[in-house]
């Protein structure tokens, strides 16, 4: 499926979306998402294997801590955008709301990575 055309909708709300959507291209955020299965996830099955699952995510944590910090550090210091115009108000109350293709999106992606995020835990969390 092709991306949808303009800035994400979070880029439109918040700084950090502001930051990453403006200064970097769909490309390089592919790029830097495909670390995770490639450099991420083996990482994390060696860790597990040398180590318990306790300190693996103690020491995801500070790995995820040591590039995260100093990157939003940096990109943050961008100005916010300009407030979006407000839309018109739409009738038809929540049944708009429910049936529309966005909030079928968001409901399938919020369900794929609680599905995704349980999976990790229970993986690695020994029962």
């Amino acid at each position: 499926m092709p991306p949808a055309p303009g800035p994400a909708p979070s880029s439109r709300q918040f700084p950090s979306g502001a930051a990453a959507g403006d200064h970097v291209g769909l490309q390089q955020r592919q790029n830097v998402h495909g670390l995770a299965a490639t450099v991420f996830a083996p990482l994390t099955a060696i860790l597990a294997d040398h180590m318990s699952w306790r300190a693996t995510y103690v020491v995801l944590a500070g790995i995820l801590a040591t590039l995260t910090v100093p990157a939003h550090a940096i990109a943050l210091n961008a100005p916010c955008p300009p407030a979006p115009p407000t839309p018109p108000h739409i009738t038809g109350g929540h049944e708009h709301v429910v049936h529309s293709q966005a909030f079928r999106m968001l409901a399938v992606t919020f369900t794929l990575s609680a599905f995704a995020m349980y999976a990790v835990v229970i993986g690695l969390v020994p029962s």
